[in-house]
């Protein structure tokens, strides 16, 4: 770390500044709305979060306004405590070194949307984080789970038009009440409308009820203007909410900056009522009529001041700072700011370059983000062109004494070829200091970092920590044309501890792709001994019986203030076994980490969840949670004609009684899309495909339990169906025609012929080896037809139409050469036919008695003799198995199938996700065979359960040795 300290003499001089509170502004005047609307998130429909934009739409951000240098000279005290930090770029600091910090959580979060600039802003709550980017705004939980993901425009469209709903999301959590307070900007230049558009929440909890406003920009209180307000901000300390906005014409001349104060304790009660606000504007620089762009407004965390903080440094070159505030802000305010001189001055950044070329819009040397007001000091940062290399960008934070009204600190980051970009600040409670932004070079693409000091650190900041490295080059409207980026990002603090930090940032994910990312760290041990590793449970995913095991790394640290002890853990558990060898007991100081193997290897099939325990001084951590799920693929049963449901019916696989055309249910499919289904006529094993427009997944099906598993990735989307010829060649249709070979062995796929008809559905007669086909129509006549398709030339030729009227969704053929089809919508019961081969007419067999019936397949060959009407085996089950309850989501009751293959002692117990015993369905012997058990939704005393997710248990002890343990989960609705 290379660090300089500087004493300038200030050389320019536009400006003449006074060390005073002299102040001229406009105000206090105060508006008011007569009521708001209720909105709950329940009544918005989570949008897509990674969608490909489809055009470009620009936020009206004018932030190249340049109000031209401002210089102060004279008598007044100079602050010149001013130090370099030369950043090494390491990922991470030596353990002692400046800015010693942890990472707890990192994971990606918004995507790119069809808005320029994104805009990344984010609050932290006690259990949620509320992302946003122009225009949508996001609800998480703390490990990276997306809980909803609502568009502005829809969010607030009962209380402006969606012309009107402009974007530049600024979000805040209130944590003095447990609120969350939400901000975009309204304005319209052709009805020359314009707004705070803002909503609260009725509590911590982002998901449920809020309370919405339009707040009139065009008014100052009560005094009309012609302005609208452009790059709000929101501050807040215990009593009030500080809205700062530029005010500029719809012309688009910048006049001055406001700031709107409103009472918190009259928000939160108004609950959609009548609302009051108070404005200040037409501010200027103190003891001057120049009047500043950007004022902004601090997030306090100490209360008691009665005054409202703001912090401005100019858009342009200067050597000052100005500090504003507002007195009494809720009874009687007044507002004043002092200038203070600092050295060496500032310069605007010069635009950041990249790997690959084009530069990016950063060289605003102004504050992006609010500042955070702490215990008397308040914390600010900004960009500015590097002092010792002015080709590039720094970042640099200062520290302002409020009670005195002084410059206590100022660092610069940067390093020779880099260029910082809008940093954001926070302050933990022992004033550790944490910040977020991104950096490019010109041999480096734009990515997330952030840097970190400790309080007891002298002045300066830890070497950059990655984020996210930028992954392409940022040129979208190519040459020298404007790339924005972003206008600000966020740092936020943990509300309940007030030492976890968030960051949100955001990088380059791609050639012209940015991405978002969210961060949490800590700089203050944990008391005592903490054992964190990033994720528990660890999942170990589905793996094959008989195939590899899975072996995973998991780190575990001790991120607490005394030794970590661990004198043993246990292993092996279930199938999971520890394989990295330990001498215990095994210490492991703060900040040091170890790696451990564990290996996932099971020998029955069944869902897997096992506690790893350790026996060490945590006491709040137990051990590791081991999920992993061993499954088999058994072959389909022979003379059984299988099929597949949709989202309509959960995508549960189904057997169906040819004769009747009834279905019963085998299990679930794992999936609600498998379009197409088919068996091997060698190894009698069942396939299915589920496609994009990009790509085709061939999923593998259990023959005994109609789940299904992935095997292969295809490079090629659109698939509409698989079949085999005779000699258990697979082949896979696509919607345009193409037909492809795909080898089993490896996944690699050729194409063999291109049908010159659109195909909805395929399968090969094997007795003939002909491939018949369904005719994909959107639009008109013949969506019933059935053609036949020459695999060496692509013809096709009409055999005729089934006389339905309807496509056939997908076809099959029995051991006699028979035909088969089924049709129905989404939102329609299938229906199984029989079609004759010569002439295409199809023959009504039955209702399968299931909505929205996909795949089709029969097994010629298989692992059983015959299954009866009811779906059941006529020879006995070869392997334990616990099938998905059906219904579900049920209500009030559920019918649980199991099979066990030799004579076991067997029970079904019911559990709530507390882990709590619900009701137990049977506890006894049993002979080999497959059951049926009902649960009717009630405990063991009876009394009916709650809505919600419950598990149920299978344990099986086989006469033969053997045992058997799988868990399920299945819903009750109400």
């Amino acid at each position: 770390m290379k660090k300089i300290t500087f004493n300038f003499s200030i050389l320019f001089a536009c400006l003449i500044s006074v060390y005073t509170f002299g102040q001229s502004y406009s105000g206090p005047s105060t508006g008011s709305v007569n009521s708001g609307v209720i909105v709950t998130t329940d009544n918005f429909l989570s949008i897509p979060i990674s969608t490909e934009p489809p055009a470009e739409k620009h936020i009206l951000n004018l932030q190249d306004y340049d109000m031209g240098p401002v210089f102060s000279q004279g008598s007044q005290k100079v602050f010149d405590n001013y130090v370099y930090v030369e950043d090494t770029n390491a990922e991470s600091p030596a353990v002692n070194g400046t800015g010693t910090s942890f990472e707890l959580h990192s994971f990606p979060a918004n995507t790119m949307t069809n808005f320029d600039p994104p805009d990344p802003t984010m609050a932290v709550g006690p259990d949620h984080i509320v992302t946003s980017v122009n225009m949508n705004f996001s609800i998480w939980d703390r490990e990276g789970n997306l809980l909803k993901n609502i568009d502005g425009v829809q969010w607030f469209s009962q209380v402006a038009p969606a012309a009107e709903v402009y974007g530049d999301p600024q979000v805040i959590y209130d944590h003095y009440e447990n609120r969350w307070f939400f901000l975009f900007m309204g304005v319209n230049d052709g009805t020359l409308k314009a707004s705070n558009l803002i909503c609260y929440s009725d509590d911590e909890n982002p998901l449920g009820t809020w309370y919405m406003y339009r707040l009139d920009t065009k008014k100052h209180g009560t005094v009309n203007s012609n302005t609208w307000g452009d790059y709000p901000h929101v501050g807040y300390d215990d009593q009030a909410i500080y809205i700062t906005t530029n005010c500029f014409s719809f012309s688009n001349s910048f006049y001055y900056s406001k700031i709107r104060i409103i009472n918190k304790s009259e928000l939160y009660a108004a609950e959609g009522g009548p609302l009051t606000y108070t404005d200040f504007w037409n501010i200027t620089l103190p003891n001057s009529s120049q009047k500043p762009i950007s004022i902004q407004p601090a997030v306090s965390y100490t209360p008691g001041y009665n005054t409202g903080y703001f912090a401005w440094n100019n858009s342009s070159s200067s050597n000052i700072y100005v500090l504003y505030k507002i007195t009494n802000p809720i009874t009687n305010p007044v507002l004043s700011g002092v200038t203070m001189t600092i050295s060496p001055p500032y310069y605007p950044p010069p635009r950041a370059k990249q790997l690959g070329g084009g530069t990016l819009i950063a060289n605003l040397p102004r504050m992006t983000s609010v500042p955070v007001l702490r215990d008397g000091k308040l914390y600010a940062a900004h960009a500015i062109r590097n002092t010792q290399y002015s080709a590039y960008g720094s970042l640099k934070y200062f520290v302002i004494d409020v009670n005195n009204n002084s410059v206590v600190e100022q660092v610069e980051q940067g390093a020779q070829g880099y260029y910082y970009i809008f940093p954001s600040i926070t302050v933990d409670k022992d004033h550790n200091i944490g910040i977020t932004y991104s950096r490019s070079g010109e041999t480096e693409y734009v990515g997330a970092y952030y840097s970190t000091k400790l309080s007891t650190d002298p002045p300066g900041l830890s070497p950059s920590k990655v984020m996210m490295e930028g992954q392409g080059n940022y040129n979208r409207f190519g040459g020298n044309a404007v790339q924005r980026w972003g206008d600000y990002f966020a740092a936020g603090l943990d509300p309940v501890n007030q030492y976890n930090i968030w960051f949100f940032s955001e990088y380059a994910a791609a050639t012209n792709q940015w991405r978002t990312w969210l961060t949490e760290i800590r700089m203050k041990p944990y008391a005592g001994a903490f054992l964190y590793t990033k994720s528990n449970p660890i999942e170990f995913g589905e793996l094959e019986i008989g195939s590899n095991p899975i072996t995973k790394i998991i780190t575990i640290s001790n991120y607490g203030d005394s030794p970590l002890i661990i004198n043993n853990i246990d292993s092996p558990v279930g199938p999971f076994t520890l394989l990295t060898s330990l001498s215990y007991p095994v210490t492991l100081n703060t900040y040091d980490s170890l790696d451990l193997e564990i290996e996932f290897n099971p020998v029955d099939p069944a869902i897997y969840s096992e506690l790893m325990v350790f026996d060490n001084n945590d006491s709040n951590f137990d051990g590791l949670t081991l999920n992993g799920n061993g499954f088999v693929i058994n072959p389909a049963y022979t003379g059984a004609l299988y099929a597949t449901t949709g989202a309509a019916e959960n995508g549960v696989t189904i057997t169906i009684d040819k004769t009747t055309g009834n279905g019963t249910v085998l299990g679930y499919s794992n999936f609600d899309n498998l379009n197409s289904i088919t068996a091997d006529p060698v190894t009698s094993i069942l396939y299915g495909e589920t496609s994009t427009s990009t790509q085709t997944m061939l999923v593998r099906i259990n023959g005994a339990g109609g789940d299904g598993f992935i095997q292969y990735s295809l490079g090629f989307g659109d698939a509409v169906g698989v079949t085999f010829d005779s000699s258990g060649t697979l082949y896979v249709a696509t919607q345009i025609g193409n037909i492809y070979t795909v080898d089993l062995s490896d996944g690699s796929y050729s194409l063999v012929a291109t049908a010159n008809i659109q195909l909805a559905a395929v399968e090969i007669d094997p007795s003939t080896n002909i491939m018949y086909a369904v005719k994909k129509i959107v639009i008109g006549s013949g969506k019933d037809n059935i053609h036949t398709i020459d695999l060496t030339t692509g013809e096709a030729t009409l055999v005729g139409l089934t006389g339905f009227g309807v496509k056939t969704n997908d076809l099959a053929f029995d051991e006699n050469g028979d035909l088969y089809g089924v049709i129905g919508a989404d939102n329609e019961v299938g229906q199984i036919l029989k079609i004759n081969k010569n002439d295409g007419t199809g023959t009504l067999i039955g209702d399968v008695n299931f909505m929205n019936v996909l795949g089709l397949a029969y097994a010629v060959n298989g692992s059983v003799s015959s299954i009866n009407p009811n779906g059941e085996e006529t020879s006995l089950p070869n392997e334990f198995a616990l099938l998905q309850n059906y219904p579900n989501p049920f209500n009030p009751n559920t019918v649980i199938k199991f099979s066990v293959p030799v004579a076991s002692e067997v029970s079904i117990t019911i559990y709530n996700l507390l882990g709590q015993k619900v009701n137990t369905l049977i506890n006894s012997e049993v002979t080999p065979g497959s059951y049926n058990v009902e649960w009717n939704g009630t405990d063991n005393s009876g009394m009916k359960v709650s809505s919600g997710i419950y598990l149920y248990k299978l344990k099986a002890n086989g006469s033969n040795g053997r045992n058997f343990t799988q868990i399920k989960k299945m819903v009750l609705l109400k």
